[in-house]
């Protein structure tokens, strides 16, 4: 009778199980990290919204400016109001605007009303009110 020789079979090299160990925590690692940053990448940024400073124009009855938005979230311009005394009563108005996520420039109309007269070459200075923020101040030379 013969007895079985036990087997030739030999494990792998501990040289070859690092490499193995190594590109298998490698894969995991990417796999986790687009999962994390694909999720917490995405977040909405506030309407961040501001006065493109070379658009303002005003005459004796309105102001006219671009309003652009910088965050991923839609913001709004709710109303307007004089920034200082302009030697006459003077009320702003504005009627409210939606200005779009990543808009480079939405027009926005102001109204003037005044109990005294506005002149050409006077400086005119009011605000934007935003939903959602601080004011918006502008000033401008009336044409």
């Amino acid at each position: 009778m013969r007895i079985p020789s036990p087997s030739k079979r030999q494990a792998i090299s501990p040289v070859l199980a690092t490499v193995i160990l190594i590109a298998i925590t490698l894969i995991a690692a990417v796999a986790i990290a687009t999962f994390v940053f694909g999720i917490f990448g995405t977040s909405a940024s506030p309407a961040t919204l501001s006065i493109v400073s070379s658009s303002v124009s005003c005459t004796t009855t309105t102001c006219t400016m671009n309003v652009k938005n910088g965050g991923t979230v839609g913001g709004s311009i709710t109303g307007a109001g004089p920034a200082a005394a302009q030697g006459a009563a003077v009320t702003f108005t504005a009627l409210a605007t939606s200005i779009p996520a990543g808009s480079a420039g939405t027009s926005v109309t102001v109204t003037i009303s005044s109990s005294g007269t506005i002149s050409h070459g006077q400086t005119i200075s009011g605000y934007l009110t935003q939903g959602n923020g601080p004011n918006l101040y502008f000033t401008a030379v009336v044409l």
